[in-house]
């Protein structure tokens, strides 16, 4: 089923360049219009926090959390939303947020995906949020709503 989805993707994609469109110009606007997630202490090689980062809108030490939307992780966080189970107090924060499963493969297609939080010792998921992942042709563009708690936030990986 998936398969016949993405032949008439490309065909549709195909069709539109012939017609003097860019493929970029195909993908979804927020491929293009989005906020910044950069912060080197959101990386998951940065330091035992001095203090605690959130990205929740209620939060007092939210860095460039500006609020639900479309985020791009960038240098010199990293790159992307952590794949795998982080310790807790990674990127500078009480639980680490990280991708539970893997990155989507096919350009353009916004898929759901879920982000787990794991807090203290545990390395289980005691937090999680929906969220969206685009792959934008070298980069992901990912749909971020507000942490569930002030003390978690989403950690990128290089």
């Amino acid at each position: 089923m998936f398969g016949i989805i993405r032949i008439i993707i490309l065909f549709v994609n195909v069709i539109n360049l012939g017609q003097g469109k860019n493929l970029e110009d195909l993908w979804p606007a927020h491929c293009n219009e989005y906020k910044v997630l950069d912060e080197q202490n959101r990386s998951i090689t940065s330091p035992y926090p001095d203090s605690f980062y959130c990205d929740s809108s209620s939060g007092e030490q939210t860095g460039a959390w500006q609020g639900p939307g479309y985020y791009r992780f960038m240098h010199p966080a990293g790159t992307t939303l952590n794949e795998g189970v982080l310790n807790p107090f990674a990127c500078t924060t009480y639980a680490a947020g990280y991708l539970d499963g893997k990155h989507p493969q096919t350009v353009g297609v916004e898929v759901a995906g879920e982000v787990c939080f794991n807090a203290m010792v545990s390395l289980s998921c005691n937090y999680r949020a929906n969220i969206t992942m685009t792959d934008c042709g070298g980069y992901y563009i990912y749909y971020l709503p507000d942490a569930p708690n002030c003390d978690l936030r989403y950690c990128a990986a290089p």
